[in-house]
C-alpha cells in the first residue's frame, strides 16, 4: 500500500493540473454532500502523539473544487477527547493557507474536531453561532467534512480554527519575535486561558487568588521574562482590584479592567449552550496599550447542551451555579448589581427576538447539509455507545436531535424566567408594592417581630398570612444596595452583630451599612440577601420551618446558590390602606402629589398644606447613581440634570415610596 501511494503521487505530479484533478476525484471520491478530506501519512503509520507531528499529504474534494496539499503535518490534539476512540487532530501546512476560503483565516494551523463528545455532531458549531448572537467578535469556524486517514473512513469531522492570534481569529497585536530591546512595547497583545490542564511545553503562572493561567501568545518559544512578569503582574493588579472593597466603584472598580461587552456576551453564550466547562477553560485576551481584558472565544463544548451525566439534568440550572473549574473571578463579578442588570436585559432582548427559532433554524440548516454524512458516521461509530459523559443515550440520531431541540426550548425559557429576576433594580421601580420575602425551604414568610416598647428585636419566620402587613416589606434602592423595612413598624432589617449572629429589625438610619443589603440573583427568581456591613448571608437557622424560627447570618460559601435555607423569593404585593393607627400622623391625613412643571422644569410636591410634608426626597438615575435631593416643601431644578428617566424616592407616613419621571 505504501509503495502504491508513493508511485501514485509521483505520477500525479507528471500530469497536467486538469488531468490531475480528474485522477484525484477518481481515486478519492466525494463521499456525501459535504467535502471529503483524505490524509495519507508519508510512513503509512497511525497518529499516536499529541506533541510530535507526522508529515502527510492532504486531498480535499468537493463538488466544485479539488485541492492537493503536500508536506502537511498532522498530530493528535485535545485533552479528554484524545482518549476517545474517534480522535481529534491538528494539521499544519507548510505555508499559510485559506483552507476554508477567502472569508476565513489565512493560517498554517487548523483543527479537525471529531465532535465525539456530543452526539448531535454540531455542538461546537452551534455554540459558535450562539457566540455571534451574543456579540462576541471572534467565533471559531465550522465546516463539516467526511474524513479518511490512511484509507480508513473515520466519520464526520469539523474543520475549525486553531485558537491563536491571527486575522479572522483573535485579532490582537502579535508578539511573534523575541523581544531584545528595552524600548519595545510589551503591553500587548496577550492571548490567555484559565486552564484546568497543564501542558509542559506552555507558559503558565498562578494568580494571587489561585487562578491557573496559560499564556498562549506570545508562545513559549517567544515570551521572555520581561513579558512574562508584565502580564503576570497585570493580572495580579486586576485580581486585587476585583477583590477589593472598592470593586464596585464606577471609575476605580473592576470595570476599569474588564471589557463589559465581551464579558456579558461570553457569559450569556455559556449559559445558553449550558457548557459545564466554562470555568475549566476560559479564554481571554489583552490588546496593546489597553488595560481591559476581553473574553472569548468560546471553546470546548463537548459537555454542552445537557450532555454531562456527572452533573445531572441541566435544563433548569445556571452554569454560574454549577459549572466546575476556577470561577472565583466570575462569582465576584456576579455580585455586581449592574452586571446582573445588563445580563438580564441583553438575554431578554435575545429571547424576545427569537433566540429559540434562530438556534433551531441553525440546527436544521446544518442537518440538511450533513445528514447523509452523519448516517454513515453512526455506521462506523455506535450512537448508543457511551463515549464521554453522555447524559442521554438513544438508539437513533433523530432521538438525539429531538432531545437537544427540547432542551434548547426549555432551557431558554428557564433562563428567560431567571434573568427577568436578575435585575434587582426593578424592585425600586414598583412604588405601589410591598414585598413578601419567603424562604425556598418552606412556605413560610420572613417577618419582623416588633412592638411599641422594643427599640429593636430579632427577625424570624412566620407562616404566611395573605394581606398581613407585618409580613410585608418595602425594598428601596440605596445604590448599589437596598434597604428592607417592615411595612407595619418601618423598622429596617439589620445585622447589628448581637445575639450570636441573629439578624434584627431596628430604626432606619440613613447610611448605616448594617441596614444595607446586596440582592444576589440566583435561580428562578430567588436571591441571596447579603449584609453589606457583616458580609453575612441571610439564612434560615438550622433549616427549621416553625413559627418564630430565627434568621442568622452565615459566611458566603459554595452552597449559597443551592442551599434552600439561603434562597429567598421576593414577591410583589399591592400596598394596603389599612395601616395600623400607631403609624398614623399628620402626614397620613395629607393628600399630596409629585409633579413636574413643564415650563420651569422644576420637580416639586403639591399639597394643600406643604408644611405637613416634612420629609426629604432623593433622586437617582436608572443606574442607581445619586443625582440630588430636596425637601418636600421645596423645588428641585431639573435643569441640573441631563435628559433621561429618573427615580425619586422618599419616606412618608412610616413607609417608603418611589416614582419615575422623564426629564427632556
Amino acid at each position: 500500500m505504501k509503495t502504491f501511494i508513493t508511485t501514485l503521487f509521483i505520477f500525479l505530479f507528471l500530469l497536467p493540473s486538469l488531468n490531475r484533478a480528474e485522477v484525484l476525484k477518481e481515486k478519492y471520491p466525494q463521499l456525501t454532500k459535504i467535502p471529503t478530506v483524505y490524509i495519507e501519512t508519508f510512513d503509512g503509520g497511525n497518529i499516536t502523539s499529541k506533541t510530535e507531528y507526522k508529515y502527510c499529504r492532504l486531498i480535499r474534494i468537493d463538488s466544485s473544487n479539488t485541492e492537493f496539499f503536500d508536506s502537511v503535518s498532522i498530530r493528535g490534539r485535545g485533552n479528554a477527547s484524545w482518549g476517545f476512540a474517534k480522535k481529534p487532530y491538528r494539521i499544519k501546512f507548510a505555508h499559510k493557507e485559506r483552507f476554508l476560503g477567502k472569508d476565513f483565516a489565512n493560517a498554517k494551523n487548523w483543527t479537525l474536531l471529531s465532535n465525539d463528545g456530543g452526539k448531535i455532531m454540531m455542538q461546537n458549531g452551534l455554540a459558535s453561532f450562539v457566540g455571534k448572537l451574543t456579540g462576541l467578535p471572534f467565533n471559531a469556524a465550522c465546516k463539516f467534512v467526511d474524513f479518511y486517514l490512511n484509507g480508513e473512513y473515520l466519520g464526520t469531522y469539523q474543520i475549525s480554527d486553531q485558537i491563536e492570534v491571527k486575522k479572522h481569529r483573535v485579532e490582537i497585536e502579535e508578539q511573534d519575535t523575541v523581544v531584545t530591546s528595552a524600548l519595545t512595547n510589551i503591553t500587548g497583545g496577550y492571548l490567555m486561558e484559565q486552564d484546568g490542564y497543564t501542558d509542559v511545553d506552555a507558559t503558565y503562572f498562578t494568580t494571587p487568588n489561585g487562578g491557573h493561567i496559560r499564556v498562549h501568545s506570545p508562545d513559549n518559544d517567544v515570551i521572555n521574562s520581561k513579558q512574562y512578569n508584565y502580564i503576570k503582574n497585570f493580572l495580579a493588579t486586576v485580581e486585587n482590584n476585583l477583590f477589593s472593597n472598592n470593586y464596585l466603584h464606577s471609575r476605580e472598580g473592576y470595570l476599569q479592567y474588564f471589557d463589559s461587552t465581551t464579558l456579558v456576551g461570553w457569559y450569556l453564550a455559556s449559559e445558553i449552550v449550558a457548557n459545564m466547562d466554562i470555568f475549566h477553560s476560559t479564554y481571554f485576551y489583552k490588546h496593546r496599550d489597553n488595560n481591559h481584558l476581553y473574553f472569548g472565544p468560546l471553546w470546548d463544548n463537548d459537555l454542552s447542551f445537557n450532555n454531562a451525566i456527572n452533573f445531572g439534568d441541566q435544563t433548569k440550572v445556571l452554569m454560574a451555579n454549577q459549572a466546575y473549574g476556577y470561577s472565583q473571578w466570575f462569582q465576584r463579578i456576579r455580585t455586581d448589581p449592574w452586571f446582573n442588570k445588563v445580563c438580564a436585559q441583553h438575554f431578554c432582548r435575545l429571547y424576545e427576538g427569537g433566540l429559540d427559532s434562530l438556534m433551531l433554524h441553525y440546527m436544521d440548516s446544518v442537518l440538511d447539509e450533513i445528514r447523509p454524512s452523519v448516517d454513515l458516521n453512526y455506521k462506523r461509530w455506535k450512537i448508543w455507545q457511551l463515549y464521554n459523559q453522555d447524559y442521554y443515550i438513544y438508539t437513533t440520531y433523530d432521538a438525539v436531535l429531538e432531545h437537544v431541540r427540547k432542551f434548547i426550548v426549555e432551557h431558554n425559557a428557564f433562563l428567560y424566567r431567571t434573568f427577568k429576576h436578575h435585575d434587582p433594580s426593578i424592585l425600586s421601580l414598583k412604588p405601589d408594592c410591598n414585598y413578601l420575602i419567603s424562604c425556598k425551604r418552606a412556605t413560610t414568610t420572613l417577618i419582623g417581630v416588633s412592638d411599641s416598647t422594643a427599640a429593636q428585636t430579632q427577625a424570624c419566620l412566620r407562616s404566611r398570612v395573605d394581606g398581613q402587613l407585618a409580613q410585608q416589606w418595602t425594598i428601596e434602592a440605596q445604590a448599589p444596595y437596598f434597604t428592607i423595612c417592615n411595612a407595619v413598624s418601618g423598622l429596617a432589617l439589620s445585622d447589628l452583630g448581637a445575639d450570636q449572629g441573629a439578624f434584627n429589625v431596628a430604626p432606619l438610619q440613613k447610611g448605616n451599612s448594617a441596614q444595607l443589603w446586596e440582592l444576589i440573583p440566583r435561580t428562578e427568581g430567588y436571591y441571596n440577601l447579603k449584609n453589606v456591613a457583616s458580609k453575612m448571608i441571610l439564612t434560615n437557622h438550622a433549616a427549621m420551618t416553625n413559627d418564630g424560627n430565627l434568621l442568622f447570618g452565615r459566611a458566603p460559601s459554595s452552597v449559597d446558590s443551592t442551599s434552600l435555607d439561603r434562597l429567598w423569593r421576593l414577591e410583589a404585593v399591592q400596598k394596603h390602606s389599612n395601616i395600623p393607627s400607631k403609624v398614623l400622623s399628620a402626614e397620613v391625613a395629607s393628600d399630596y402629589a409629585l409633579a413636574v412643571n413643564a415650563v420651569t422644569h422644576k420637580l416639586h410636591f403639591v399639597a394643600e398644606n406643604l408644611s405637613n410634608l416634612i420629609f426629604k426626597a432623593y433622586i437617582y438615575d436608572l443606574q442607581g447613581n445619586y443625582r440630588g435631593s430636596f425637601r418636600a416643601d421645596e423645588e428641585f431644578d431639573l435643569n441640573k440634570l441631563p435628559g433621561g428617566t429618573y427615580l425619586v424616592s422618599w419616606q412618608f407616613a412610616g413607609q417608603y415610596h418611589s416614582a419615575k419621571f422623564y426629564h427632556r
